[in-house]
């Protein structure tokens, strides 16, 4: 005999009609927590479909089981049911968080768009105006996050290196009479395993990549933010560090991550500033120095040393 199954609809305090098994993980307590995990993994699994919306309740969800298993117990959960990494899920909960009390139903918000909107370093003025734009038709995609972004931060574009008339900034050494000092290198921590060292006598960029590590640095700490900048009092620290003694056996301990703070090769840098730091690395050649850019199309350009190793990364 083949049983029927029927699906129960309660009225929600909101208006929505949920199913019995919705309101299941939330009116049965008594039930033990991996059995509530199970049924939130197959309601999570049907709203992968990933629309704004979905990935506010995913996150509430996830953040629901994750208080239900405790941290430890909730990871081994995550990697069990699903194929998505820890920091998906992160980001997913910081949506349920930031958007708990918006309704997201049918604004044009993109998912990419809605996890930049939801990023800790975004201010909260930006998601109150993207919101106000979708909820006037206005569709939110990444590049107007970015513009948002911009606009509030007081940051210059490239297009406005393009429309001319932009002074990009230089700090100067110090004057006469100021505490001298010697700049050297910055010794890297555990996360950055190819080299010992980084060095950025330019900093900034105005590529935008939204997910940039540098670009959060330097708009809490950096007076002039990330604006583009050349700083000449940095340029003296390859001949003031003085090579480890690791690095007759270790590579790494010799090399130097340059301009990790910026892009050295970017449309907006002028050449000036690329050829003062190439001197730099051309009298240098106990170090290797390590260049990574998103603008080739300058490198073809340029007499290399023999101690400089350039690569360059590929966005879309």
């Amino acid at each position: 005999m083949r049983k029927e199954m029927t699906m129960t609809t309660h009225q929600h305090s909101n208006g929505k009609v949920i199913t019995a098994q919705e309101a299941t993980i939330h009116t049965a307590p008594a039930l033990p927590a991996l059995a509530l995990a199970q049924q939130a993994a197959v309601e999570i699994r049907a709203l992968l479909a990933r629309t704004a919306e979905n990935i506010v309740l995913i996150g509430q969800r996830l953040q629901e089981v994750k208080t239900l298993l405790g941290h430890g117990h909730w990871e081994d959960w995550l990697r069990t049911e699903f194929t998505m990494s820890l920091s998906s899920a992160t980001r997913m909960m910081r949506v349920a968080e930031e958007f708990k009390s918006v309704i997201l139903t049918d604004l044009p918000i993109d998912v990419s768009a809605l996890y930049q909107l939801a990023a800790r370093t975004t201010p909260e003025a930006v998601r109150v105006e993207a919101v106000a734009l979708a909820q006037n038709g206005t569709a939110v995609s990444v590049p107007k996050v970015k513009a948002l972004l911009n606009k509030h931060r007081g940051v210059t574009t490239l297009a406005d290196v393009k429309a001319g008339g932009l002074a990009l900034p230089v700090l100067q050494d110090p004057a006469p009479g100021d505490e001298p000092y010697e700049t050297t290198f910055t010794r890297t921590n555990e996360q950055v395993d190819w080299s010992w060292w980084t060095w950025s006598p330019v900093t900034g960029c105005l590529h935008d990549c939204i997910y940039c590590f540098s670009r959060d640095f330097a708009n809490r700490f950096y007076p002039e933010k990330f604006q583009p900048t050349f700083r000449p009092e940095r340029l003296s620290a390859p001949h003031n560090t003085p090579v480890p003694k690791e690095a007759e056996t270790d590579v790494r301990a010799k090399s130097v991550f340059t301009v990790i703070m910026g892009d050295l090769f970017g449309k907006w840098v002028p050449q000036a500033w690329i050829d003062a730091v190439l001197a730099e690395v051309r009298a240098a050649p106990q170090w290797n120095f390590l260049f990574l850019t998103k603008f080739p199309q300058r490198l073809a350009e340029i007499a290399w040393p023999e101690n400089a190793w350039v690569g360059t990364s590929v966005d879309r």
